[in-house]
């Protein structure tokens, strides 16, 4: 039903689930939260580089970071040692394209079938890179997906990065999947 009443009404579909108060602590941010101020990362300088890594529809169970068995991802390991790595994280949204805008505009976004990229690639906000390239640093999208797939790349222009790679810059060969037809209704 949620379908039908976005896409008949135009409105998004809002769930109205009553959850323990304790779980507003996850939404809060490092400041807000009990014991506050910043992050204890005891830096005596800040770091070099930045590389914020994520990866799409990936099980923890493949991942040597988190334990696995399979010794599949061996470099990432090595880069893991030598990094803040999260393990408790949110996924606010399954479509990849409303995903994007939600880690880069720390934004959350409604429930809906519809992508942001598409339909709103000039949506305010102040990316992560915006705030790095400002003090400093080197910015890059690089992506091993077609950043043209759901108009990503217009939605990633002007957003503080310095570079927007996709499969086409990082000398992968053309995609093992049959090229996506986009339906009009």
């Amino acid at each position: 039903s949620s379908l039908f009443t976005e896409f008949f009404s135009g409105g998004t579909v809002e769930l109205s689930l009553a959850f323990p108060e304790e779980y507003l602590t996850d939404f809060q941010t490092v400041g807000e939260r009990p014991g506050g101020g910043q992050p204890a990362l005891n830096l005596e300088k800040p770091p070099r580089n930045v590389i914020l890594l994520v990866l799409e529809s990936t099980s923890t169970q493949y991942l040597d970071v988190y334990g696995s068995k399979y010794g599949a991802t061996p470099r990432l390991a090595e880069e893991a040692a030598h990094s803040l790595v999260f393990d408790n994280f949110y996924c606010l949204v399954g479509l990849t394209a409303n995903a994007e805008v939600a880690i880069n505009l720390a934004i959350y976004p409604g429930m809906t079938w519809r992508e942001y990229t598409l339909e709103h690639p000039k949506l305010p906000g102040t990316s992560l890179a915006d705030v790095l390239r400002s003090r400093g640093y080197r910015t890059s999208f690089i992506h091993n997906g077609d950043l043209e797939y759901t108009n990503q790349r217009e939605f990633l222009t002007g957003r503080g990065y310095d570079d927007l790679w996709d499969y086409h810059n990082l000398g992968c060969g053309e995609p093992h999947t049959p090229e996506l037809k986009y339906f009009s209704w």
